[in-house]
């Protein structure tokens, strides 16, 4: 009912009980009373109904998107061919020598080549050691240790080989362990160097995980890392996980590692690969999973296997 309307059927009073009232005028109050309440009534009922729409159309719109399925090519697996490791002889330094030993820090070869714009400054040199797998003889060879643009040391630098001065490749630190989100994020220079996909619940076995692919970065910045106050409880056994995030730092070669969020209110990550927990607390990981549901389409990923004219 509108309120024009309300308005109307208060108006709409028999002329005889105004007439009544003029000639009676102890009774005036009484029916006066009497018509105020009934319009009254109408009122609230026109308003709890008019509420209950505007609940139930709100309902509605914050309802999880249904998720729409998806067909996706996916080509053979081909796991189960062996690989033969190669020769000493027949692998680059990069391969051969795993392990740099530099200011009492070991760092680990990533396999992933510093471009020249990324070059920093020579800090000093290093010893680097590699094992043949089919002699277990053990190697050392001296190198160059730079710095990474934008890196610092106590996450990762560069190596350069005696025999290739001028290419650089990245070597992380094996140990890395940041005492807070923030330093996390100013050692590895993550706002310059991360880079997030799809996101994805969790469902659990039995069930299939829903993909969401639009979701924005400036999102994961502004809900889950914006506090850099928060300290890393790197032995710190957390609950289920519920959503995780494709990421990524390709200058040291970290591609399609996860960022997660917990039933309980964790955000852990492998970037980096020693595990990092940070407590961004439950409402946090609840608002995210309700941004990201609601506001984003989801899929369910079917997995076609290549057939016909792909087939070998």
């Amino acid at each position: 009912m509108k309120k024009e309307e309300l308005f109307q059927a208060m108006g709409s009073i028999d002329e005889t009980y105004v007439n009544e009232g003029r000639e009676n005028p102890g009774r005036k109050a009484v029916q006066w009373k009497k018509w105020t309440g009934i319009a009254l009534a109408a009122a609230a009922v026109f308003v709890i109904a008019g509420g209950s729409v505007l609940f139930f159309r709100n309902s509605i719109l914050t309802r999880p998107k249904a998720p729409i399925e998806k067909h996706i090519a996916a080509s053979r697996d081909s796991t189960s061919e062996i690989t033969e490791i190669p020769r000493w002889e027949e692998m680059p330094d990069v391969q051969r020598y795993a392990e740099l030993s530099f200011e009492g820090k070991t760092y680990r070869s990533n396999l992933i080549y510093v471009h020249p714009e990324n070059e920093g400054e020579t800090i000093g040199s290093g010893t680097l050691t590699g094992s043949d797998v089919y002699t277990d003889e053990l190697h050392t060879v001296g190198g160059t240790v730079k710095k990474i643009a934008g890196i610092r040391t106590e996450a990762a630098v560069a190596v350069y080989f005696p025999d290739e001065p001028d290419r650089g490749y990245a070597y992380v630190n094996a140990a890395y362990v940041p005492k807070t989100l923030g330093e996390f994020i100013a050692d590895v220079n993550l706002r310059n160097t991360l880079k997030t996909g799809l996101v994805y619940t969790v469902e659990g076995p039995g069930k299939q995980d829903v993909v969401y692919e639009d979701v924005p970065m400036e999102l994961v910045w502004s809900m889950l890392l914006s506090d850099e106050t928060i300290v890393n409880e790197p032995d710190k056994a957390v609950g289920r996980r519920v959503l995780g995030i494709d990421s990524s730092v390709d200058l040291l070669g970290y591609h399609h590692k996860t960022i997660s969020l917990t039933e309980d209110g964790y955000l852990w990550t492998n970037l980096l690969d020693s595990g990092k927990y940070f407590f961004i607390g439950e409402e946090k990981v609840r608002a995210f999973l309700k941004e990201v549901t609601e506001k984003h389409q989801g899929y369910v990923y079917i997995y076609d296997e290549l057939t016909g004219e792909y087939d070998e």
